[in-house]
C-alpha cells in the first residue's frame, strides 16, 4: 500500500466557484487560482503523485491548523487541496478533514494520501 505525505507551510485558500468571466475580475478567484499553482508545484517537491491511478482507489486526510479562529467552511479548504494536487480526484472514495484554531502552528495543513486495498 502506497502512502504519500506532505506539509504545506502556508495558509489554504478555499474553493471559489465561479464563473468564466469571474476568472477575470474577481480577486477571489486570482488568490485561489495562485494558491492552486502553488499548492501544486509543492505538491511535486514532496513526491505527490500529479494524477491518480484510474485503476486505484485512495484515501486522504487533511489537517488544517490555523492560527486564529476559523473565517470559512472547511468543507471548501479541503475542496481546494483536492482541486491543486490532482486534476481527477474522483478516485478519492475516503476523505477525512480535521482543522484546529488556535493551533500554535499558524496557518499551514498536513496531507495524507493513501492507496486503499480492496
Amino acid at each position: 500500500m502506497a502512502v504519500w505525505e506532505m506539509h504545506w507551510p502556508d495558509k489554504v485558500h478555499p474553493y471559489v466557484r465561479t464563473t468564466q468571466r469571474q476568472k477575470f475580475v474577481d480577486p477571489r478567484y486570482k488568490k485561489y487560482s495562485n494558491f492552486k499553482r502553488s499548492f501544486r508545484l509543492w505538491a511535486n517537491t514532496q513526491g505527490f503523485p500529479e494524477d491518480l491511478d484510474p485503476e486505484k482507489t485512495y484515501s486522504l486526510v487533511v489537517n488544517i491548523h490555523l492560527k486564529g479562529k476559523a473565517t470559512c467552511d472547511l468543507d471548501n479548504q479541503a475542496k481546494s487541496i483536492m482541486d491543486s494536487a490532482f486534476p481527477q480526484d474522483r478516485r478519492i472514495l475516503n476523505l477525512t478533514i480535521s482543522a484546529w484554531e488556535h493551533s500554535g502552528r499558524g496557518d499551514c495543513a498536513s496531507v495524507i494520501l493513501r492507496e486503499i486495498i480492496l
